[in-house]
């Protein structure tokens, strides 16, 4: 969890507030409904207790009492910006500003709904309109201007620009604990990790009660590598704040990626406990069904695992259609949208409940990655496929394709694993199979590394330099399926003692890559889009798991349940690499002795023939 502590720190800012602080709140007001000092503290309260209907309502009621009062306005429109309602902020200091045009606070307050909103250049006019009307504040209010910028264009992006926009902030106010935790909020989003820390540990010597300072550098010590460290600091802040959520969630990502699955999912509970209403609700909620299903329980994960589109997963994009979302009615003789959401390898895993819908009598329009509609078509001739982005043909409901194994009911032993659910066009693979019939030995594809962009991608990828010299040079040929070099793979390659071809100037799409897959004898991947399409495609495959585990591969197993001629290599410590690469290395010498990869299975048959590769834990 990464939490974005975007206070402002100059505007009036509310506290907690316990029951007993609010009903005595509201006894004052009830005696004496003239106090509008007793309306604007409990709207205060109430803002930052997350019920924003009540906090207009008070407020609203000051107005109505007051309407010449700037400060009653402030609360009003600060309760919706808390709130996250930016344009209803705005439409509350636009209107108190044509009663009290003279107001620096309001024009401050105006600026920073601006902000909030988007709108840069009329913040930044507006917060100088405060800064002339109140010199005295216009340190305090540029400040503001340039960090509230810093947030906006850290959501676009623009990395570096947001650096700046803070540094600038803290040229002006230097001691703001505030400032200091969001500039590292932007060298971690920058990858510059280093420097987060950095910034994370002054906000915390300027505030030692800092709960979003310790939260975010605990998360930043586990991204870099030091659990160790990011557990005591998230123990931290969760004695500063022990009914908060994000010291839980970041802690219970910590033990995941140590393994500890039970003690995260226990951490998580305690999160979800907290405070149903919380911002950081849905996406403890979504964390969590990622363990559940990493234990197996897949008809209750997949039912959590919807939280995702609640708020839950934040690069989810909620898709908006003049048809209704299918809620699991007849579809006989009616079309349904099936779109996918989120990558290339969740993709083709989830197509294949593509003809469970089909077997329901839908016609079926499926929304995919530009990359996956040749094989995707090939696959499923009877569907209209289209690219994403691309107009859609009418249809009369549509549903998310990831989605699809909760609303069929999913469990591990209903799992459709039917393979190959892809195909490859004839005429690419005969011309790959022609391609490489000189090759020597074993043909074995290699992909050491996944998309760079990937959240999780340190955990998961691997160097060429790594990977490289536990592989045989006699008894096989090696091709690089990897799209992507890094710096250092060339080198790698080039010092490598056998030849690695050079596969990917040759792939265009994935029925090119699908069609080169097909003529290979073993792909070996890390967790990656290709090792979903080999083992769609039935091929043999092996993956090189990390120990932070994805959900889908589940825990202490050789084999997958959704790909049954995929073998699962797997760290033992967080980190470690070797302990695969030696395995995987073994493996692949010894069949390269024989000339054939085992046959492999995921449970021996009591007359399992001699040779066989049965599942294990690995």
């Amino acid at each position: 969890m990464t939490p974005n502590n975007d206070r402002t720190g100059t505007l009036p800012q509310p506290s907690a507030a316990s029951g007993a602080d609010l009903a005595a709140l509201a006894r004052a007001c009830v005696a004496n409904p003239a106090d509008a000092a007793a309306f604007a503290s409990m709207a205060a309260h109430v803002a930052a207790a997350a019920t924003p209907e009540l906090a207009a309502a008070t407020v609203g009621t000051v107005a109505t009492l007051w309407p010449d009062n700037p400060n009653l306005f402030v609360s009003l429109g600060l309760a919706a910006i808390y709130q996250e309602h930016a344009r209803d902020a705005v439409a509350v200091f636009r209107s108190a500003l044509q009663r009290m045009p003279q107001a620096p606070q309001l024009y401050a307050g105006l600026g920073l709904a601006l902000m909030k909103n988007g709108e840069l250049d009329e913040a930044i006019a507006t917060y100088g309109t405060a800064a002339t009307l109140a010199p005295a504040r216009a340190v305090e209010w540029l400040a503001e201007a340039n960090h509230e910028m810093a947030l906006v264009l850290r959501s676009r992006g623009q990395f570096q620009a947001a650096a700046a926009a803070i540094e600038q902030a803290l040229a002006l106010r230097p001691d703001w604990p505030d400032a200091h935790c969001n500039l590292g909020l932007v060298y971690r989003a920058d990858e510059r990790l280093d420097e987060a820390i950095r910034c994370y540990r002054r906000a915390i010597e300027l505030d030692p009660c800092h709960v979003i300072a310790h939260s975010n550098l605990g998360s930043a010590l586990r991204e870099a590598g030091r659990p160790e460290e990011a557990m005591a600091v998230l123990h931290r802040a969760i004695e500063l704040a022990p009914d908060g959520m994000e010291g839980y969630g970041n802690l219970a990502n910590v033990m995941q990626g140590l393994g500890r699955i039970d003690d995260a999912r226990a951490l998580l509970d305690r999160a979800i406990s907290c405070r149903p209403d919380h911002p950081k609700h849905a996406l403890a909620r979504f964390n969590r069904a990622l363990l559940i299903m990493l234990d197996g329980d897949l008809a209750r994960g997949f039912a959590e695992y919807e939280w995702r589109r609640n708020g839950g997963q934040p690069a989810f994009v909620k898709r908006s259609f003049a048809t209704q979302e299918w809620q699991g009615e007849a579809l006989a003789g009616r079309t349904i949208l099936l779109y996918a959401e989120q990558g290339l390898g969740d993709t083709i895993q989830f197509c294949r409940y593509v003809p469970m819908v089909e077997a329901l009598g839908a016609r079926i329009v499926l929304q995919v990655h530009a990359g996956l509609v040749s094989l995707v078509a090939a696959a499923f001739p009877a569907a209209v496929v289209v690219a994403n982005g691309e107009p859609l043909p009418p249809f009369d409901c549509h549903f998310p394709l990831m989605s699809l194994a909760w609303r069929f009911g999913t469990t591990l032993d209903t799992v459709p694993a039917e393979v190959p659910y892809l195909a490859v066009d004839p005429a690419k693979r005969a011309a790959w199979q022609a391609r490489l019939s000189g090759a020597d030995g074993l043909k074995v594809g290699l992909v050491w590394a996944g998309n760079a962009k990937t959240k999780h991608d340190r955990q998961r990828s691997l160097a060429a330099a790594a990977l490289l010299p536990h592989l045989p040079r006699a008894g096989v040929s090696l091709f690089s399926l990897q799209k992507d070099c890094r710096p250092g793979d060339e080198a790698a390659l080039a010092a490598f003692g056998g030849p690695v071809t050079d596969l990917a100037p040759l792939l265009g799409d994935f029925s090119d890559t699908a069609a080169a897959v097909s003529a290979l004898d073993l792909v070996i991947s890390v967790d990656s889009a290709v090792a979903h399409l080999a083992g769609a495609l039935a091929r043999p495959t092996w993956v090189l798991l990390p120990y932070a585990l994805d959900w889908r591969w589940l825990r202490e197993r050789a084999d997958s349940p959704w790909y049954p001629t995929v073998r699962l290599f797997r760290q033992h410590a967080a980190g470690d690499w070797s302990d695969v690469l030696a395995k995987a290395g073994a493996a692949l010498h010894a069949a390269a002795r024989q000339g054939a990869v085992p046959p492999f299975v995921r449970y021996a048959p009591p007359d399992a023939p001699a040779g066989m590769e049965v599942a294990s834990a690995a």
